[in-house]
Protein backbone atom coordinates (compact mmCIF):
# COMPACT_ATOMS: atom_id res chain seq x y z
CA UNK A 1 0.00 0.00 0.00
CA UNK A 2 1.07 3.66 -0.31
CA UNK A 3 1.51 3.84 3.48
CA UNK A 4 4.28 1.23 3.19
CA UNK A 5 6.13 3.07 0.40
CA UNK A 6 9.74 3.95 1.17
CA UNK A 7 9.76 7.71 1.49
CA UNK A 8 13.37 8.28 2.46
CA UNK A 9 15.07 7.97 -0.95
CA UNK A 10 12.93 10.49 -2.85
CA UNK A 11 14.19 13.88 -4.02
CA UNK A 12 13.09 17.13 -2.39
CA UNK A 13 10.68 17.81 -5.27
CA UNK A 14 9.29 14.28 -5.08
CA UNK A 15 8.68 14.60 -1.36
CA UNK A 16 5.79 17.02 -1.94
CA UNK A 17 4.10 14.35 -4.07
CA UNK A 18 4.69 11.80 -1.31
CA UNK A 19 3.13 13.85 1.49
CA UNK A 20 0.35 11.30 1.85
CA UNK A 21 2.97 8.66 2.66
CA UNK A 22 4.14 10.74 5.62
CA UNK A 23 0.66 11.03 7.17
CA UNK A 24 1.27 7.94 9.30
CA UNK A 25 4.05 9.80 11.09
CA UNK A 26 2.81 13.41 10.83
CA UNK A 27 0.58 15.46 13.07
CA UNK A 28 -2.89 16.47 11.90
CA UNK A 29 -2.53 20.00 13.35
CA UNK A 30 -3.46 22.29 10.44
CA UNK A 31 -3.84 25.55 12.36
CA UNK A 32 -0.41 25.91 13.90
CA UNK A 33 1.31 29.24 14.43
CA UNK A 34 4.81 28.94 12.94
CA UNK A 35 6.19 31.47 15.42
CA UNK A 36 5.23 29.53 18.55
CA UNK A 37 8.04 27.41 19.98
CA UNK A 38 8.63 25.15 22.97
CA UNK A 39 11.30 24.92 25.64
CA UNK A 40 13.96 22.30 24.99
CA UNK A 41 13.63 19.45 27.53
CA UNK A 42 16.31 17.04 28.68
CA UNK A 43 16.77 13.84 26.75
CA UNK A 44 15.73 10.52 28.39
CA UNK A 45 18.19 7.99 29.76
CA UNK A 46 20.16 6.58 26.86
CA UNK A 47 19.20 3.16 25.58
CA UNK A 48 21.81 0.46 25.96
CA UNK A 49 23.65 -0.29 22.73
CA UNK A 50 22.58 -3.59 21.22
CA UNK A 51 25.12 -6.27 20.43
CA UNK A 52 25.40 -6.87 16.70
CA UNK A 53 26.97 -9.60 14.65
CA UNK A 54 30.61 -9.07 13.68
CA UNK A 55 30.15 -10.86 10.38
CA UNK A 56 29.83 -8.13 7.72
CA UNK A 57 30.94 -10.17 4.74
CA UNK A 58 27.40 -10.47 3.36
CA UNK A 59 26.30 -6.96 4.25
CA UNK A 60 25.77 -4.74 1.23
CA UNK A 61 27.12 -1.21 1.29
CA UNK A 62 23.67 0.20 0.54
CA UNK A 63 22.34 -1.40 3.73
CA UNK A 64 25.04 0.04 5.95
CA UNK A 65 23.73 2.50 8.51
CA UNK A 66 24.59 6.18 8.28
CA UNK A 67 24.79 9.07 10.74
CA UNK A 68 21.37 10.25 9.55
CA UNK A 69 18.06 9.73 11.34
CA UNK A 70 14.50 10.36 10.22
CA UNK A 71 12.27 11.92 12.88
CA UNK A 72 8.51 11.76 12.39
CA UNK A 73 5.44 12.95 14.33
CA UNK A 74 7.28 16.07 15.49
CA UNK A 75 5.04 18.13 17.82
CA UNK A 76 3.78 21.62 17.05
CA UNK A 77 6.21 24.31 18.20
CA UNK A 78 9.24 22.00 18.06
CA UNK A 79 11.17 23.54 15.19
CA UNK A 80 14.78 23.84 13.95
CA UNK A 81 16.30 25.61 16.96
CA UNK A 82 14.45 23.45 19.46
CA UNK A 83 15.34 20.24 17.62
CA UNK A 84 19.01 21.18 17.33
CA UNK A 85 19.13 22.04 21.03
CA UNK A 86 17.39 18.82 22.01
CA UNK A 87 19.15 16.30 19.77
CA UNK A 88 22.46 18.13 20.26
CA UNK A 89 22.45 16.63 23.76
CA UNK A 90 23.23 13.27 22.13
CA UNK A 91 26.10 14.61 20.02
CA UNK A 92 27.06 17.27 17.50
CA UNK A 93 24.35 17.91 14.91
CA UNK A 94 25.99 18.51 11.51
CA UNK A 95 22.86 19.13 9.45
CA UNK A 96 19.16 19.36 10.20
CA UNK A 97 16.27 19.86 7.79
CA UNK A 98 12.71 20.21 9.04
CA UNK A 99 10.30 19.71 6.15
CA UNK A 100 8.02 22.72 5.72
CA UNK A 101 5.19 23.66 3.40
CA UNK A 102 6.76 25.80 0.67
CA UNK A 103 3.78 28.15 0.51
CA UNK A 104 2.75 28.58 4.16
CA UNK A 105 5.99 27.66 5.93
CA UNK A 106 4.15 25.36 8.30
CA UNK A 107 5.97 22.32 9.59
CA UNK A 108 5.12 19.00 7.95
CA UNK A 109 6.08 17.36 11.26
CA UNK A 110 9.03 15.30 10.02
CA UNK A 111 12.74 16.04 9.72
CA UNK A 112 16.16 14.59 8.91
CA UNK A 113 19.13 14.99 11.24
CA UNK A 114 22.76 14.14 10.53
CA UNK A 115 25.23 13.53 13.35
CA UNK A 116 29.02 13.19 13.14
CA UNK A 117 29.04 9.43 13.77
CA UNK A 118 26.67 6.56 12.87
CA UNK A 119 26.99 5.28 16.43
CA UNK A 120 25.36 8.47 17.72
CA UNK A 121 22.51 8.13 15.22
CA UNK A 122 22.01 4.53 16.37
CA UNK A 123 21.75 5.62 20.02
CA UNK A 124 19.29 8.38 19.06
CA UNK A 125 17.09 5.91 17.16
CA UNK A 126 17.21 3.32 19.97
CA UNK A 127 16.45 5.93 22.64
CA UNK A 128 13.93 8.20 20.96
CA UNK A 129 11.85 5.87 18.77
CA UNK A 130 8.31 5.66 20.24
CA UNK A 131 9.28 8.26 22.87
CA UNK A 132 6.46 10.52 24.07
CA UNK A 133 7.38 14.18 23.57
CA UNK A 134 4.83 16.97 24.14
CA UNK A 135 1.96 14.55 23.57
CA UNK A 136 3.40 13.08 20.36
CA UNK A 137 4.95 9.62 20.05
CA UNK A 138 8.06 10.18 17.95
CA UNK A 139 9.09 7.87 15.13
CA UNK A 140 12.88 7.85 14.85
CA UNK A 141 14.69 5.66 12.34
CA UNK A 142 18.39 5.41 11.52
CA UNK A 143 18.73 5.52 7.73
CA UNK A 144 20.89 3.30 5.55
CA UNK A 145 23.10 4.49 2.69
CA UNK A 146 20.41 3.68 0.10
CA UNK A 147 17.88 5.82 1.98
CA UNK A 148 19.99 8.99 2.07
CA UNK A 149 19.45 10.83 -1.20
CA UNK A 150 22.10 13.40 -2.28
CA UNK A 151 19.49 16.18 -2.11
CA UNK A 152 18.05 15.09 1.23
CA UNK A 153 19.62 18.03 3.07
CA UNK A 154 19.01 20.74 0.47
CA UNK A 155 18.03 23.81 2.46
CA UNK A 156 19.34 22.40 5.76
CA UNK A 157 20.59 24.62 8.61
CA UNK A 158 18.71 27.65 7.28
CA UNK A 159 16.73 29.96 9.51
CA UNK A 160 13.12 29.87 8.41
CA UNK A 161 11.60 33.18 7.40
CA UNK A 162 7.85 33.40 6.87
CA UNK A 163 6.76 34.78 3.50
CA UNK A 164 4.02 37.45 3.86
CA UNK A 165 1.76 36.03 1.15
CA UNK A 166 -1.25 38.12 2.24
CA UNK A 167 0.75 41.34 2.03
CA UNK A 168 2.12 40.39 -1.39
CA UNK A 169 -1.38 39.58 -2.68
CA UNK A 170 -2.72 42.90 -1.36
CA UNK A 171 0.04 44.82 -3.11
CA UNK A 172 -0.79 43.09 -6.39
CA UNK A 173 -4.48 43.90 -6.00
CA UNK A 174 -3.77 47.52 -5.08
CA UNK A 175 -1.42 48.01 -8.03
CA UNK A 176 -2.77 45.97 -10.98
CA UNK A 177 -1.00 45.96 -14.33
CA UNK A 178 -2.71 47.27 -17.48
CA UNK A 179 -3.31 43.70 -18.60
CA UNK A 180 -4.89 42.77 -15.26
CA UNK A 181 -7.09 45.87 -15.29
CA UNK A 182 -8.22 45.16 -18.86
CA UNK A 183 -9.03 41.57 -17.93
CA UNK A 184 -11.02 42.74 -14.91
CA UNK A 185 -13.09 45.16 -16.99
CA UNK A 186 -13.77 42.50 -19.61
CA UNK A 187 -15.01 40.05 -16.97
CA UNK A 188 -17.27 42.74 -15.49
CA UNK A 189 -18.71 43.53 -18.94
CA UNK A 190 -19.35 39.82 -19.62
CA UNK A 191 -21.15 39.43 -16.30
CA UNK A 192 -23.34 42.45 -17.02
CA UNK A 193 -24.18 41.17 -20.51
CA UNK A 194 -25.21 37.80 -19.09
CA UNK A 195 -27.34 39.48 -16.45
CA UNK A 196 -29.11 41.64 -19.07
CA UNK A 197 -30.02 38.54 -21.11
CA UNK A 198 -31.54 36.89 -18.06
CA UNK A 199 -33.58 40.02 -17.26
CA UNK A 200 -34.78 40.27 -20.86
CA UNK A 201 -36.13 36.70 -20.68
CA UNK A 202 -38.16 37.77 -17.66
CA UNK A 203 -39.50 40.81 -19.60
CA UNK A 204 -37.73 43.17 -17.22
CA UNK A 205 -36.31 46.37 -18.68
CA UNK A 206 -32.91 47.23 -17.26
Amino acid sequence: SSDEQNVFDSTDDEQDANDSDMDAFASSDEEEDVKETREVPKIPELASKKTKSKDKSSQLVKDQKTAVVYVGRIPHGFYEDEMKGYFGQFGTVKRLRLSRNKRTGRSKHYAYIEFEEPEVAEIVADTMNNYLLFGHILKVIQLSVSQVHPQLFDGANRKFKAIPWAKIAKQKNDNPTEEQESHRKQKAADRQKKKNKQLKKLNIDY
